[in-house]
């Protein structure tokens, strides 16, 4: 067994190092997988494969790495054994970006277990100050004024050793590989490198592994969209009467936003942002006191009032604001106002998310140039080009794994009479609601879910099907009816979840789910002006995200190797989706699927 690092490791630059060949990169795999999983660890199959042309292909100078790797498929032992083999032999560093806490939480364990001298890190808001209880970025040391890890140490040595913030984040700047959400890495990539430079603590690394890719543009995207809202002014006036002697500037700060709600010239709204900027940094005066007043009161041992902690909640809010919109400044000036996109429903016009529509320059500027090798993973990537085009990057070698479940007992049937797009889904909708109550009936006793596209047509359903098949359906309004919903659907045996929202991020496993209707093809809503602007410039993106969303919704019923779940699309628009981007679908999604007529489910029809 290999004591030390491969010996040309000390002879040259590692930036220069050549790829040994996979022969050479196998055995290292091998020693990673002995050392770290065991002797009796097996790997899936064709997972050891892609981690060895992974790393050939870093070797070799190919910066861009696509895996499609479907569930089941080992996704996370896959990026930490890449890693290990070039933390182990090639002295290299790295990141690997998941999507969300849950995906953290499965690296944390896996990572604790196997490599426990590398870190695993959250945002600020996930840890508590131990001395006021507040998440650490409104803790005592940011209370009194620390800007800078620097500052806490010199002024707060004893609690410092005991933060549990300060204490990950020592572990993460020393570790050869972070886990980290991809946004905390936007953050520290492009606000906190450019205000500490070379002493800032997570600079760019040789390799950035990116898990769940397929959400990486959208991520990127919403990280540097602000928004305005109308309960913004509520907050700031909190902040005014408690921390500033100014009676005028919350109406000021109003009136400009009325301005900007009542324009759609992308120019004057420029210039709308910039006034809105200058008004908003005189709050920061306000923050100050506030948090002044706050850290007296907790350095002599005051309780701190429900008061007290909105103040604190506001301030942070704020501050967070004013960087946003200052930052989404600077990029619509860089790129030019045609790229600006005042983004909001047309029933509630003073809630608005500002876009950037030229999502190249995001990519290039805040992602690819703080990285090196890189490597996009997941199980709805689509078709590579497609995906590559997307990202904005062209030098990549594609991986594909095939997927090892049986899907046998997991068909997918489709009846193409019936489309719901908009001009036709008022004459169609009585006829596929019929064909879902009697889907329902079909599978008695047994649990399913209805992804509707839309909260109307979700509720349109509940009126067109009778009393019995409307007792078994459980529906949801919001993000917070959709969480109490789905923990009542796991404990019912012959319950329907049914809803919009339920095409990711979501495992209904074996007996959680054993049939699902796609009632509409998810299309982005182009009634969001952002997806319309994208659409006109790239209508290819509109119908590939379209692809990605009901691979995502599918895979839903299908966790494990044995798990089975029959699918029905009885939305007709799935035929023009197929003909636009049939290259997003896979062979084994192609097989599965089996157009048969209505009356295979309504004989009489």
């Amino acid at each position: 067994m290999f004591q030390e690092k491969v010996v040309y490791l000390q002879q040259m630059d590692k930036n220069n190092i050549k790829s040994p060949g996979i022969d050479k990169i196998n055995e290292q795999i091998d020693i990673v997988a002995m050392e770290s999983f065991g002797p009796t660890f097996r790997f899936r199959p064709n997972q050891k494969e892609a981690v060895a042309t992974t790393i050939d292909n870093w070797l070799n100078g190919t910066d861009n790495v696509i895996i499609s790797a479907p569930t089941g498929s080992g996704k996370s032992i896959t990026a930490l054994t890449i890693a290990g083999v070039l933390t182990r032999f090639y002295d290299m560093t790295g990141y690997i970006l998941a999507s969300d806490l849950n995906l953290i939480d499965q690296y944390s364990r896996d990572v604790e277990k196997y490599f426990p001298n590398w870190s695993v890190i959250k945002g600020q808001q996930n840890y508590q100050c131990l001395v006021n209880g507040f998440n650490f970025s409104s803790g005592a040391c940011k209370l009194k004024g620390c800007k800078s890890y620097g500052d806490i140490m010199k002024k707060f040595p004893e609690c410092a050793c005991e933060c549990p913030y300060i204490q990950e984040r020592e572990k993460a700047m020393r570790a050869d590989l972070l886990v980290c959400t991809y946004s905390f890495w936007l953050i520290q990539q492009n606000l906190v490198k450019a205000l500490l430079r070379e002493q800032a603590p997570f600079n760019e690394r040789d390799f950035t592994i990116c898990d769940e890719a397929h959400k990486l543009v959208g991520i990127v995207q919403n990280h540097f969209s602000p928004s305005m809202k109308p309960d913004d002014i509520g907050k700031m006036k909190n902040i005014v009467e408690s921390g500033l002697d100014n009676d005028t500037i919350v109406d000021e700060i109003e009136l400009i936003r009325r301005k900007i709600v009542a324009t759609s010239d992308n120019a004057s709204i420029l210039d709308y942002l910039e006034e809105y900027n200058s008004k908003m940094k005189v709050l920061n005066d306000g923050i100050d006191t506030i948090k002044r007043d706050i850290s007296l009161k907790t350095d002599q041992n005051e309780p701190l009032s429900k008061e007290d902690r909105s103040l604190v909640y506001n301030c942070e809010f704020l501050e967070n604001h004013i960087s946003s919109f200052s930052d989404y400044v600077e990029i619509i000036k860089s790129v030019g106002i045609q790229n600006l996109v005042k983004n909001y429903d047309d029933s509630t016009p003073d809630n608005i998310i500002f876009n950037c529509i030229n999502e190249s320059y995001l990519m290039n500027k805040h992602f690819h140039a703080h990285c090196k090798n890189k490597m996009y993973m997941s199980a709805t990537i689509g078709e590579a080009d497609a995906f590559a085009k997307e990202c904005s990057f062209s030098n990549y070698h594609s991986i594909d794994i095939p997927s090892t479940f049986d899907f046998t007992n997991s068909p997918i049937f489709y009846i193409p009479d019936y489309r719901l797009s908009y001009k036709e889904k008022e004459q169609n909708l009585p006829k596929v609601a019929e064909l879902i109550e009697a889907t329902i009936n079909m599978y008695a006793g047994k649990r399913g879910i209805i992804q509707t596209g839309s909260y109307q047509f979700a509720k349109q359903l509940i009126d067109y099907v009778g009393p019995a098949v409307r007792q078994r359906l459980i529906l949801y309004d919001d993000t917070k009816g959709k969480t109490e919903a789905i923990e009542y659907f796991k404990y019912c045996n012959d319950k329907v979840l049914v809803g919009p929202s339920l095409i990711e991020g979501l495992s209904f496993d074996d007996d959680l789910c054993r049939f699902q209707i796609i009632m509409k093809v998810p299309y982005p809503s182009l009634a969001d002006k952002f997806v319309k602007a994208k659409k006109n410039i790239n209508p290819e993106w509109y119908s590939n995200t379209t692809a990605i969303s009901i691979l995502q919704g599918v895979g839903r019923g299908i966790r494990n190797e044995h798990d089975w779940c029959v699918t029905f699309i009885f939305d007709g628009c799935y035929s023009y989706l197929m003909q636009n981007s049939y290259k997003m679908f896979s062979d084994d999604f192609i097989r599965r699927i089996q157009v048969i007529p209505p009356t295979s489910i309504i004989p009489n029809n």
